[in-house]
């Protein structure tokens, strides 16, 4: 039984190869808002799984969260389907929950860093459907000079790419740095290493989409002021939302 349920928690707090479920359940599905869905309960079931369950955790599978954390992280760098990416990044960040999860850290701090990353990839989940739409697919280097072209959507890409990667200010940046407090020095070398290759994917996805020449015969419209000041309102509110929980006082600043 303690088998099984373990199996159940490397599921939705990814496991390499039990991380495939998610990635492959988030590639098929066609709605840009079940995907916002998925991404904001997924860590929450693996962690209501492992808190109703009391099982006990081995160490070793702290380790094999870091591992495959990494793993997407370096798979990453070759990504140049934005949908793709989205989903091995939120596999790589819940598979780092294993190290507070394995070290006995607290439901509630737990459920704040799973909350702090998967609110940071909606943004990214919803401007998918919007890069679909204008240039037939969310690819890197299918079409370039996105920021001469459609200057407002690529504000709009940027800065959901940078909520991503965990840039200071944006709820992932805060529970990262959650993550690391309670590391190992070991282990936070570790995610140290697994932030940067988020971020260096994150530049390599975005050169793909803004710099160099516009190669279509046409220019489909840009976003409209009204969705580009919703979009920011919106990465308003979860900026002021960490700021706001990291003021509390809470370890590693949740």
């Amino acid at each position: 039984m303690a088998v099984l349920i373990l199996l159940a928690i490397g599921i939705f707090l990814p496991l390499f190869p039990l991380s495939m479920v998610l990635t492959a359940f988030f590639k098929y599905v066609p709605w840009a808002w079940l995907r916002a869905v998925i991404v904001l309960v997924w860590p929450q079931i693996g962690l209501s799984i492992a808190f109703s369950t009391h099982v006990q955790l081995p160490q070793w599978a702290a380790w094999w969260g870091l591992l495959t954390a990494v793993l997407y992280a370096l798979r990453m760098l070759s990504l140049r389907d934005f949908s793709t990416w989205i989903a091995f990044i939120a596999a790589s960040a819940f598979a780092l929950l294993w190290i507070g999860l394995v070290n006995a850290n607290s439901e509630a701090m737990l459920r704040l860093q799973g909350l702090g990353f998967s609110a940071s990839f909606i943004i990214a989940a919803a401007v998918v459907p919007m890069l679909q739409s204008r240039l037939g697919a969310a690819y890197s280097g299918l079409h370039c000079g996105l920021v001469q072209r459609l200057p407002r959507l690529a504000g709009v890409l940027v800065l959901a790419v940078l909520a991503a990667i965990a840039t200071p200010l944006f709820p992932s940046f805060f529970a990262l740095i959650a993550v690391l407090s309670g590391a190992s020095f070991m282990a936070a070398v570790g995610v140290l290493v697994v932030w940067l290759l988020w971020s260096w994917a994150g530049v390599r996805l975005l050169q793909g989409f803004l710099p160099g020449v516009w190669s279509r015969a046409q220019t489909p419209p840009d976003l409209s002021v009204g969705s580009t000041w919703l979009f920011g309102l919106g990465l308003i509110t979860l900026v002021g939302a960490a700021t706001v929980l990291s003021s509390m006082g809470l370890p590693g600043g949740w």
